[in-house]
């Protein structure tokens, strides 16, 4: 396939946008004008750092127009930019820096940084560059080039880098483009970090390509559902970017159906995983708004399958169908499946935006990649009769986390930095709304807590990272090579997450002391540390997930049934106390 959409493009639309929106967000708007200064003070600055083409640049700030600045000028100077989370942990930075030898890092003054000498340019200083003769010259890319370098989750030890040529890129937008029909009137209303794929090439890059906008809401709040999708018609989207487990809570906690009924709404791009065919239709039925459901992964940019009520897509309830690229199933060795064999097997990949390999892992490339250059995507799927594919599973052990993708070695490197901590085993377990969630097995060498072991993984990983339950077991099994026999350790743990939680206090007396114990269990913090008048803000497990794990745990205890208008009003254990008190005089 032959890409109509150049760098020029991105170059052009920054120049002429002027006082459109380009960043839209309840803190205020970023124009085209504004962000076309943060990305001319960028590239004075990596000028001024005497960058050459090819150079890589680490980004890891807070401040997402300045991320995105700093990322789309490293792109359109011919530099590799690597986007890290700014709240990622210190070794996961390190390691990250440690692979690609930054030849300058963009982040906050007084950030953390690895242990080397580089120049560190301050995200804060991008308009005082601007205004030292910064201008925006005009892109000189090889389309052969590096467009950037995406860690996925990984090993700290060994952090796999996805390279994305500038041929990738641009090839994958320019099919998003044209299957979606986004042009400047696009409104993308997008929540995903820009950290990960979907957020900053379904967000910022997509917005340039085409002359449109990109909402930034934040990140999905179950306390505050109105406000958040509320942005929808605040902002006047035209499309939302989301995932399953999203599409399950606002299901849940929405108490409206009209979100998405303005007429200017287009409809819904939701990936990560299938969405059952039921599933999709209830929500279509209710929301009066339409779905597509996408498959890919870093490796294919964003996406390579398509789902939905398009010519061109897979059927409802599917993964869909090829776009611009080829698939094929092949056999667990990667050998390719004859067309008439068995329609189940692994989804291979070949296109003009499929990735060319892993950064300085030549061995991994050479697996990933079959000797006719098909992309093993380690996947199983069974295709049917119209050329739809339908997910039935993994080949790797990856955990896909409310379209978060994990890798379990990750979780268990940071475990096994704990010092009590001898054997560290971490495996997903299915879940209605998050698909699957992160348990971790330990073999521990002295007691420790799980709350103890839970705040240990909250300062040596991101946060979505954090194992959702950690069990201490007498041993991990595994087989005659040493390898834990991962099938085990999933029953095992399935049967310790359904127990009935042990209370921490002997005898609760009142709906307080009862509630505080909860909250300990699903909190896994110190019950010593808990008042009625903690909060989100207050607690640091306290996130979407275990809010609704909250409030699941108090119907099952006291018998009840709490309605959504209730869930999304509990700001506080106290709210919640007076909550269950409220139904329970009924």
């Amino acid at each position: 396939m032959s890409t109509k959409l150049s760098l020029d493009v991105f170059w052009r639309n920054l120049r002429q946008g002027g006082d459109a929106p380009f960043i839209v967000s309840d803190e205020g708007n970023t124009t085209y004008a504004t962000f076309s200064q943060a990305v001319a003070g960028a590239m004075s600055a990596y000028r001024k750092s005497s960058m050459s083409a090819g150079d890589r640049v680490v980004i890891s700030v807070a401040k997402e127009v300045e991320g995105c600045a700093a990322f789309v000028a490293a792109i359109i100077a011919g530099h590799v930019p690597v986007i890290v989370s700014a709240d990622a942990a210190r070794p996961r930075f390190d390691a990250i820096c440690r692979a690609v030898e930054p030849a300058c890092l963009v982040m906050p003054a007084g950030g953390a940084r690895p242990d080397w000498t580089c120049p560190v340019i301050g995200s804060a200083t991008f308009s005082q560059h601007a205004a030292d003769g910064g201008e925006i010259a005009p892109p000189a890319g090889d389309p052969s080039a590096l467009a950037y370098i995406l860690f996925t989750s990984g090993t700290t030890a060994e952090p796999s880098g996805v390279e994305i040529t500038l041929a990738n890129l641009l090839a994958h937008l320019e099919t998003i483009r044209r299957l979606f029909g986004f042009g400047p009137s696009t409104r993308v209303f997008n929540p995903v970090p820009i950290s990960h794929t979907d957020g900053i090439v379904l967000g910022p890059l997509l917005a340039m390509a085409t002359g449109g906008s990109v909402i930034r809401p934040g990140p999905f709040d179950v306390s505050d559902v109105e406000t958040w999708l509320g942005g929808i018609r605040r902002h006047g989207a035209t499309h939302m970017v989301t995932n399953p487990t999203v599409l399950s809570l606002i299901e849940r906690l929405g108490a409206r159906n009209d979100y998405f009924g303005e007429t200017g709404f287009k409809g819904i791009v939701s990936s990560a995983s299938q969405l059952s065919k039921e599933r999709w239709e209830r929500f279509e039925r209710r929301f009066g708004t339409e779905l597509w459901n996408l498959y890919g992964l870093t490796e294919t940019v964003t996406t390579a399958l398509y789902a939905g009520r398009h010519p061109e897509m897979g059927s409802l309830g599917t993964i869909g169908r090829p776009i611009d690229c080829e698939a094929r199933l092949g056999d667990s060795t990667g050998v390719p499946l004859p067309e008439d064999a068995t329609p189940e097997g692994e989804i291979q990949l070949r296109g003009d935006h499929i990735f060319r390999g892993y950064w300085r892992n030549p061995a991994r490339t050479q697996q990933t990649f079959t000797p006719d250059g098909w992309m093993r995507t380690g996947d199983l799927a069974r295709r049917h009769a119209d050329g739809s594919y339908e997910f039935l599973g993994r080949l790797k052990a990856a955990i896909n986390s409310g379209g978060t993708l994990i890798r379990g070695e990750e979780i268990d490197e940071a475990l096994l930095r704990h010092p009590s901590v001898v054997e560290a085993v971490t495996v997903g377990l299915k879940d209605a709304d998050f698909e699957e969630i992160a348990v971790s097995a330990v073999v521990l060498s002295r007691a420790v807590g799980e709350a103890a072991l839970t705040e240990h993984c909250r300062n040596e990983l991101e946060a979505l990272k954090v194992p959702k339950r950690i069990f201490a077991v007498d041993a991990i099994p595994r087989g005659p090579s040493g390898k834990p026999r991962l099938a085990e350790v999933r029953a095992m743990l399935e049967d310790r997450a359904q127990a009935p939680s042990a209370v921490t206090s002997s005898s609760p007396s009142t709906v307080e002391d009862e509630v505080m114990d909860l909250a300990a269990i699903v909190f896994r913090a110190e019950r010593a540390r808990l008042s009625m008048a903690s909060s989100p803000e207050t607690v640091s497990g306290w996130d979407s997930f275990t809010h609704i794990n909250l409030i699941l745990q108090a119907e099952a205890d006291f018998g009840l049934r709490i309605p959504n208008r209730f869930v999304k009003s509990v700001r506080t254990l106290g709210d919640l106390v007076a909550v269950i008190r409220q139904i329970q005089s009924k």
